[in-house]
């Protein structure tokens, strides 16, 4: 059973009679949490922020080179020229198109992930998690794997696609502080 603490997005365990069990904790947690994504660190917080590099770059790179690529040709077509007529629609269309490739940069480029004291915050293509540590019983990085992976209780896996292993070393890096947070706030 879960009762709203009055911030949202941030719950807390009751016990059996329906007493806030260990809220402070929670609003702790949440307060680190927020902490951790703001950039706004207490003294002495350790807090890992992991992003991919490379992945980054890429998508930076072809958005550029799409949106210029699609405005060229778009000021490029003009009504007549050469053996096809292009009309301003055609125009608009090629502009929309690089517009289109830029928003699908700007997804792939999206992988986050916040190690914090209170838990793990990731971010992957499409949506957003944040694990508390006493829920990851490890960190993973299969072998030929593009990326880490959180092991939750129960068996289930969540892939953390910023730590990536294109990176090279700062993905190991960042694997290994991962690792020792996990094993330092793990329960």
């Amino acid at each position: 059973m879960s009762t709203s603490t009055g911030q949202p997005g941030v719950a807390r365990q009751a016990d059996v009679a329906g007493h806030p069990a260990d809220a402070a904790a929670a609003r702790r947690r949440a307060r680190e949490f927020r902490a951790a994504l703001t950039g706004h660190r207490p003294s002495g917080a350790s807090v890992l922020d992991i992003r991919p590099v490379l992945l980054r770059r890429f998508c930076l790179t072809v958005a550029v080179v799409a949106v210029l690529a699609c405005t060229a040709g778009a000021v490029v077509l003009r009504d007549g020229s050469g053996a096809h007529t292009y009309r301003v629609s055609d125009q608009i269309a090629l502009g929309l198109l690089g517009v289109a490739i830029t928003a699908g940069m700007v997804v792939l480029a999206r992988p986050h992930a916040v190690a914090h004291p209170g838990g793990v915050w990731v971010r992957n293509y499409f949506g957003t998690r944040e694990i508390p540590w006493d829920l990851i019983e490890a960190v993973r990085y299969p072998p030929k794997a593009p990326w880490a992976a959180l092991v939750l209780t129960g068996g289930d896996l969540l892939s953390i696609v910023a730590l990536q292993a294109v990176d090279g070393k700062r993905a190991v890096r960042d694997l290994h502080a991962l690792r020792e947070m996990h094993e330092r706030y793990a329960g």
